[in-house]
């Protein structure tokens, strides 16, 4: 490691020189010694204050959507760490050059993720797998190229043979037959072209719940004390007035009446939006049994529950919910180096293993996934919660029902 960072200083103190002998051809010998005994800056504060900063403006610019002030905001910060490296002599490659220069792509694209598909090295691993015939120079670059939009022009015909009102068996086989090839194969891939379309798939229901093809009936009494309260509670909530729920304890006396029965269907999994949320008390849930709500709030799933019932033969109505407990915040320690830029990076700090109450959450409330750290700090057991996506920037907020977000 020392000797890794004594060539990096060589490195840095030859550009330096030659720089100050660009700038001044005839530079005084202090100058030149000072030039020579130039050190790298190792004070862990200093650069762990910075790398917080450039991670804060990566989190803003990288963000799925963004307003000019943010861009600015974002690309100002980014600066400043750059900078504030180069002050302490460390030894920066071209690209952070590159870096400091990208205002005027954001607001001329707009948010990076909507440019930034094609852009660089991010896709090499797509685009080595087109066959290039064995041809280089540029034409592997056209090639690759004319193969990606080719992918992007199949996903476009797949929409527009989906919106079909009334599709044949010829359109069908066609659709699957495209489907078959834009995927390349029968496994599910989190490929670049695959998150592309789920989020373009997403942008006309955004509010999509898909479920897995297999669920248990449980019934709630069975759970333990509350689980049919709480489910009742919110049945009555979001069902009413049109419809009166009541336990299946009573008889329904009039036709907008509904028995609630204590079956209900769980699963151990669903899909919100694209993003898999799994249940706490299922062995297969368990990978993916923390979630954002609201926004920011981080809760863990217990459950996950549908609710279906047949008003008539031609209508019938369902709701879709979870059972969770939200995170309790660490009251205890508040001084944390990351204060400041908290909000931007997406980082709280919990008491582990530390739960408010049950309460019941519509699938369409979850919001988002994070990165879950534990950590022991000064006797205390916590968890450090960071964004994993970059759809929402808002604050963390621990509102509930019939409260204002703040």
């Amino acid at each position: 490691m020392r000797a890794a960072q004594a060539a990096q200083e060589k490195l840095v103190r030859s550009r330096m020189l030659e720089y100050l002998m660009a700038t001044n051809p005839n530079p005084t010998e202090a100058d030149i010694s000072a030039t020579k005994t130039v050190k790298m800056d190792r004070s862990l504060r200093r650069h762990y204050d910075t790398i917080v900063q450039f991670t804060a403006s990566v989190r803003i610019l990288t963000s799925q959507s963004i307003s000019p002030n943010e861009v600015k905001r974002g690309c100002t910060m980014l600066e400043h760490a750059i900078q504030e490296w180069a002050a302490m002599h460390c030894h920066l490659v071209p690209y952070f050059h590159l870096a400091t220069h990208l205002q005027p792509q954001f607001l001329r694209h707009g948010p990076g993720p909507g440019w930034w598909t094609f852009g660089y090295e991010r896709n090499n691993g797509f685009l080595g797998r087109f066959n290039t015939n064995g041809h280089s120079g540029g034409e592997i670059e056209g090639t690759m190229m004319r193969g990606w939009w080719k992918a992007i022009l199949i996903q476009d015909l797949i929409s527009q043979l989906e919106q079909i009102p009334n599709r044949g068996p010829e359109d069908n086989d066609a659709l699957d037959l495209l489907k078959s090839c834009i995927k390349g194969g029968a496994l599910e891939r989190k490929g670049t072209l695959q998150t592309y379309i789920a989020r373009v798939e997403t942008e006309g229901n955004p509010n999509a719940v898909n479920f897995p093809r297999f669920s248990k009936t449980k019934d709630l009494r069975q759970l333990g004390a509350g689980y049919y309260r709480l489910v009742l509670a919110h049945l009555r909530s979001i069902w009413g007035p049109e419809f009166v729920v009541i336990p299946d304890v009573q008889v329904p006396q009039n036709d907008n009446e509904i028995s609630l029965s204590a079956n209900v269907e769980s699963f151990s999994h669903v899909w919100v939006r694209k993003l898999r949320f799994g249940a706490a008390e299922d062995h297969r849930g368990q990978s993916a049994k923390y979630a954002y709500i609201d926004g920011r709030v981080p809760v863990q799933i217990d459950y996950l529950f549908r609710v279906q019932h047949e008003i008539s033969e031609d209508r019938k109505i369902s709701a879709a919910f979870s059972i969770v407990r939200r995170f309790q915040p660490c009251t205890v320690i508040t001084d944390w180096p990351w204060d400041l830029w908290a909000t931007d990076i997406g980082i709280r700090v919990w008491n582990q293993n530390c739960f408010d109450p049950q309460e019941v959450v519509a699938l369409d409330r979850l919001t988002g996934q994070f990165v879950l750290a534990p950590v022991t700090v000064r006797g205390y057991a916590l968890w450090i919660t960071i964004a994993f996506d970059h759809r929402n920037r808002g604050r963390c907020t621990r509102r509930r029902r019939g409260e204002e977000e703040v």
